[in-house]
């Protein structure tokens, strides 16, 4: 059973880097509001503060050390924990975005084998050969074309892919197909 696995680049890392961050800020600065006003363990909520900026502005390079398959989002989940206590509706918005985040991070593949394709999307999409018209792998774009006139076209992360060996593949299995 042959099978290719391409990934796919994912343009939009650095802006859910930025909303990442901008979330850290905002609840850091609520913290810091919340232990001024309530008057209540303000010591406590200052480093719970520090302790999310933190968290948050070193998240990348504490992960960088992690496996790919068990990255997550630290900053979410030291919010959770500390929203519960606070807030329990809050808590589960930020319960919400470590999901969402997780969903994000996901390193989009395209998985080719002798059965089907499934496609990264969300929920993974299966696509099976005889829906196929053309599936082709050129100039770090992959283009999958159906019979209904439907197109995927994705640009390619990496070029390590042998890609005669890949379109020679694509070829024979539309055959097999139809």
């Amino acid at each position: 059973m042959s099978r290719f696995i391409i990934e796919l680049k994912n343009e939009k890392q650095k802006s859910y880097k930025r909303v990442r961050y901008f979330i850290s800020v905002l609840n850091a600065a609520f913290f810091i509001f919340y232990a001024i006003e309530t008057k209540q363990n303000g010591v406590a909520y200052v480093l719970i503060s520090l302790m999310v900026l933190l968290a948050g502005f070193s998240e990348d390079s504490i992960s960088k050390n992690l496996n790919n398959k068990i990255k997550f989002s630290i900053v979410y989940v030291l919010l959770v924990i500390v929203w519960i206590k606070v807030n329990a509706w809050i808590a589960l918005v930020h319960l919400f975005l470590l999901l969402a985040d997780v969903i994000a991070r996901k390193i989009p593949e395209t998985v080719f084998s002798d059965n089907e394709i499934i496609y990264p999307s969300f929920p993974a999409k299966k696509i099976q050969w005889n829906e196929l018209e053309n599936v082709i792998l050129k100039d770090g774009i992959l283009t999958i074309d159906f019979k209904n006139n439907k197109l995927l076209q994705a640009e390619i992360a990496d070029t390590a892919v042998d890609v005669a060996a890949f379109n020679q593949y694509c070829k024979e299995q539309l055959k097999l197909s139809n």
